[in-house]
C-alpha cells in the first residue's frame, strides 16, 4: 500500500474547514493507497482544531502557537507527519480548496504518467472559481496561469492549495522554509525543486473549486500611506522583508535591490480613490 500524508493549517473558519474535509473523505481513493490527514489548528477562536475531532476522530490534529501562518502550519504538520513514518507522498491542502471526487486520482495518475517517462515532478493543482467557473487557481509558466491540457503541463512557479510532493523530493529537499511565515512559502518550494533537478506540472484537467481570496497587500494605491507603511512588514500584507530574500535567493542580489527601489516608489505613490 502505497501511503499519503495529506497537509493542512487552519485558523478560525471550521465551516469552510469542515466543508474541506467532507469533499477530501468523498473523494475516490485508488486501489493500493490511503491517506492520513495531519490538521495544524493555529489557536482558533472558534475551537477549529476541537470540531474536527469530534467529526473525524481519525484525524491528527495539531496545536500551533497562534502565529504560525500558512507556511509555518503547513511546516509543523509536515514535521510531525514525517516523524510519525516515511510516507510514500506528502499531499499540501488548503482548507478553501474543495477537491472533486476524481481529485486524488487524476493527481496521483498525472504523477506516475510523468514517472513512467522518467520525469519526478512536484503536481500542482488546476482550480476553477465555484461560481464563475472560471480558472481561479493554477501553477503559472513565468507569469502566466497554465491552463489544464489534458496532459500534465509544466509550470516554474506553485500555488499551493492542493500539491502533491512526493518522497523522492521531500528527501532531498526537505520541509517548506523557514525563512517565509505566510506567503511565497510555496512558490519557494518550487522554486527549489527546480533547482534541484526536479519539475513542476499542473494537473491535466481541474480538480478542484476554490475562491480567489480579496488579499489587500502594502502596494495597493487604494490604501493611504500609513497603512501601507503598517502592512509593509506584516506577515499577511505582503511582507517585504521576506519578498526581498525571496528575491534575492532566486534571482540574485541586483534584482533584490532594484526590488527595494521600486518598494520605495511605490510606497510613496498617491493614494488612488475608487470611482
Amino acid at each position: 500500500m502505497k501511503s499519503i500524508a495529506v497537509l493542512m493549517t487552519c485558523f478560525n473558519r471550521v465551516n469552510t474547514t469542515l466543508k474541506c474535509l467532507e469533499h477530501l473523505y468523498k473523494a475516490e481513493v485508488p486501489d493500493g493507497y490511503y491517506f492520513d490527514v495531519f490538521l495544524v489548528d493555529d489557536k482558533s477562536p472558534d475551537n477549529t482544531g476541537v470540531k474536527v475531532k469530534e467529526n473525524h476522530p481519525q484525524i491528527n490534529v495539531i496545536s500551533g502557537t497562534g502565529s504560525l501562518y500558512w507556511t509555518g502550519g503547513m511546516r509543523l504538520a509536515w514535521e510531525i507527519a514525517a516523524k510519525k513514518k516515511e510516507y510514500d507522498f506528502y499531499l499540501w491542502l488548503n482548507d478553501d480548496t474543495f477537491i472533486f471526487p476524481d481529485a486524488l486520482t487524476t493527481i496521483l495518475n498525472d504523477y506516475i504518467s510523468l514517472k513512467n517517462k522518467n520525469i519526478e515532478s512536484l503536481l500542482v493543482s488546476a482550480l476553477e472559481d465555484p461560481i464563475s467557473h472560471d480558472l481561479s487557481y493554477s501553477g503559472r509558466f513565468n507569469r502566466e496561469k497554465v491552463i489544464p491540457s489534458g496532459v500534465p503541463s509544466t509550470c516554474t512557479y506553485v500555488t499551493g492549495n492542493f500539491v502533491l510532493v512526493s518522497k523522492t523530493i521531500y528527501n532531498k529537499i526537505g520541509n517548506l522554509s523557514k525563512r517565509f511565515s505566510h506567503g511565497l512559502g510555496d512558490n519557494d518550494y518550487g522554486y527549489r525543486a527546480i533547482k534541484n533537478g526536479f519539475s513542476c506540472h499542473v494537473t491535466s484537467k481541474i480538480v478542484g473549486q476554490c475562491s480567489i481570496g480579496e488579499r489587500i497587500l502594502w502596494n495597493d494605491p487604494k490604501l493611504p500611506l500609513k497603512e501601507r507603511a503598517k502592512r509593509l512588514f506584516s506577515k499577511t500584507g505582503g511582507n517585504i522583508v521576506e519578498y526581498i530574500d525571496f528575491i534575492r535567493i532566486h534571482k540574485g542580489y541586483l534584482r533584490a535591490c532594484l526590488s527595494i527601489l521600486n518598494t520605495t516608489k511605490l510606497l510613496f505613490l498617491p493614494k488612488k480613490h475608487n470611482k
